[in-house]
């Protein structure tokens, strides 16, 4: 199998402010370095950093959402409820483990798009409404709680070896035991980046 240049890339993940300048090459033609670029549904960029995948990501759900609110303004309720967690929430959540967010910027856009389709679902754009309390009134947890129960799925996959990721490769038991550990205490990894 052979690759085509033109299609293919160079990416330097770094913080570093002086990045190497090594040119690469492939078939005796030179590789264009990236800043960003998409990869299995995630927008990865050059410094770590998710801003430019949750833009991307609250970009396609909002058009999403625009399009649901186009083509079905006098649908029932539960008929634009069931096209929201269909077509919009799982545009949110794609590997919401890999990726999810921890700064108020990323997380608020998420939420914003829960927040407009709420409103939707409910057919109440008056700008005095709620919508927390739309929120609540559709019994909506916040994308949040939906993403950290997404995080602990993963990890007990990983705990109980259903998915083929090794835990003694990234989970390191607690040596010191208190009186709030038990069997799966684990140390949490430590990062300088998103």
């Amino acid at each position: 199998m052979s690759f085509n240049p033109l299609k293919c890339n160079v990416m330097h993940f770094t913080r570093s402010r002086n990045q190497t300048g090594y040119i690469y090459s492939l078939h005796n033609q030179a590789l264009s370095a990236v800043q960003s670029t998409k990869y299995l549904g995630l927008t990865l960029s050059s410094d770590l950093n998710w801003n430019s995948h949750t833009d991307n990501v609250t970009a396609k759900a909002n058009r999403t959402l625009g399009l649901l609110r186009r083509n079905l303004p006098r649908a029932s309720q539960p008929t634009k409820e069931l096209a929201y967690k269909a077509l919009v929430r799982p545009q949110l959540e794609y590997a919401t483990p890999v990726w999810d967010p921890h700064s108020h910027r990323n997380i608020n856009k998420l939420e914003m798009v829960q927040r407009r389709a709420a409103r939707f679902v409910l057919h109440n754009y008056h700008n005095t409404s709620s919508v927390t309390n739309m929120l609540q009134l559709l019994q909506w947890k916040p994308l949040i709680y939906r993403r950290v129960s997404n995080r602990l799925i993963i990890l007990h996959n990983i705990i109980h070896q259903t998915i083929a990721i090794e835990p003694v490769t990234y989970l390191i038991p607690v040596t010191r035991h208190t009186r709030f550990s038990h069997q799966y205490s684990y140390l949490r990894p430590l990062t300088r980046c998103d």
